[in-house]
């Protein structure tokens, strides 16, 4: 059984007052989706060589108000069978979370939060989840994720050779982090599913990440800097010892086949 730490207090450092209305995957959403914004899943593009789910030369053109490319079908296929398994995983994360807290919990799907301005580039979030505590003392985020092939996915990796426990890739690790700050819950899952596999971790937040590393980074992006940026072993190398520190895998109660 996992400690009542992992919900933070609800309280007045959340931001969840900047909540819009606006639904995820509503016309209006997908237009903010564009021009001078970054949502969390887009956290990890502003470091050279890290992967994320948009590359950091789409991020650079949507800043200069390019569109993105069309995924190919093979993307597509990949984008449709999470959005079909999305609202399963949702079910099951509740579920396991309130067997895990050994407590029932309230669960709700967020609209979009906006964030703080930097550099003329506006900050915004959707969770996929928030969990909150029935008698409102807890409260955390739940990031689903699902894989179509039970192998390795290039958002995990390891703990070391051989290892049946991973941390998180840094794609997922800066959505996460990302999320954290923009609505001011300091406490995430990370709920990920496959066929025959399912995986539950909780990440921290971490101020570093943010202060030391994005900020400076979406700077350089801001200002089209990619001579000055940082090679990619200093990113993955940096961000990798912070997500090990603030990221633990979680056993979960349950078994799929």
């Amino acid at each position: 059984m996992i400690g009542r730490t992992f919900l933070v207090r609800l309280g007045t450092a959340t931001r969840l007052d900047r909540q819009s209305n606006i639904a995820s995957g509503s016309a209006e959403w997908l237009a903010r989706r564009t021009g001078k914004t970054i949502g969390s899943s887009q956290a990890a593009a502003v470091f050279q060589g890290v992967s994320s789910t948009s590359t950091k030369s789409d991020f650079l053109n949507s800043l200069k108000g390019i569109a993105r490319a069309t995924p190919n079908a093979y993307l597509q296929r990949m984008l449709d069978a999470g959005r079909d398994m999305e609202p399963v995983l949702r079910n099951e994360a509740h579920y396991v979370l309130e067997l895990l807290l050994a407590r029932k919990l309230l669960s709700f799907v967020p609209c979009q939060f906006e964030g703080d301005t930097h550099y003329g580039i506006q900050e915004r979030s959707t969770p996929d989840l928030i969990v909150v505590d029935t008698d409102l003392s807890g409260i955390a985020l739940v990031e689903i994720k699902w894989r179509t092939s039970d192998g390795d996915c290039g958002w995990e990796h390891p703990l070391a050779k051989g290892s049946a426990r991973r941390f998180l890739g840094l794609t997922v690790w800066c959505q996460a982090q990302h999320q954290m700050h923009v609505t001011g819950v300091h406490s995430a899952f990370v709920y990920s599913g496959s066929a025959r596999n399912r995986r539950l971790w909780h990440v921290t937040y971490c101020p570093t990440f943010r202060e030391s590393h994005f900020l400076p980074a979406l700077a350089r992006c801001a200002l089209q800097d990619g001579a000055n940026d940082h090679p990619k072993a200093h990113h993955v190398g940096e961000l990798t010892r912070l997500m090990e520190r603030s990221t633990q895998e979680i056993g979960l109660p349950v078994t799929w086949s």
